[in-house]
């Protein structure tokens, strides 16, 4: 009797250490349009989509479907390359940032994300223009302030 009690003692401590020691994996899942693309979770490959019930760590990671080595060469470009060069890189980059999210992985939850390529193509596109409009709008708030301050300064 006393051997039994102390085996279920001795096995319950192994079963509380375990337990206490292990930390429950969250998952994850990634689906895009189209399937097939590369995923990364920080950096590390973990296949293509659709990815399902993945399970990692609980904690904070990016997800991207650019690899690391890419980044580095497009920001190798923009900071090193001709000013064509550059404004390419920079294009591509933003690209890269539309292609990745943050993700919070918790114990025993399913954490899903989408990527639709054809948006995150797009997206250089969405930059040139917005830099495009920036910059208009600035020359011709200069061009106005220009005109009124030649025209102050003519007595007109």
């Amino acid at each position: 009797m006393k051997v039994k009690l102390i085996l279920y003692v001795v096995l319950g401590l192994i079963i509380v250490c375990f337990r206490l020691g292990a930390q429950d994996n969250g998952f994850l899942s990634v689906y895009s349009e189209p399937s097939g693309l590369r995923i990364y979770l920080d950096g590390d490959f973990i296949g293509t989509t659709p990815i399902i019930n993945y399970p990692y760590k609980p904690g904070e990671y990016s997800i991207s479907i650019f690899s690391s080595d890419t980044i580095e060469q497009k920001y190798w470009r923009l900071t090193s390359g001709s000013l064509a060069s550059r404004l390419s890189a920079l294009w591509d980059l933003s690209k890269a940032g539309a292609g990745t999210k943050r993700v919070k992985i918790s114990s025993n939850q399913n954490i899903e994300i989408f990527f639709s390529l054809p948006k995150i193509n797009r997206t250089p596109t969405k930059a040139k223009l917005l830099t495009t409009c920036c910059l208009g709008t600035g020359f011709s708030f200069a061009f106005l302030i220009g005109y009124f301050v030649a025209n102050l300064v003519s007595g007109d």
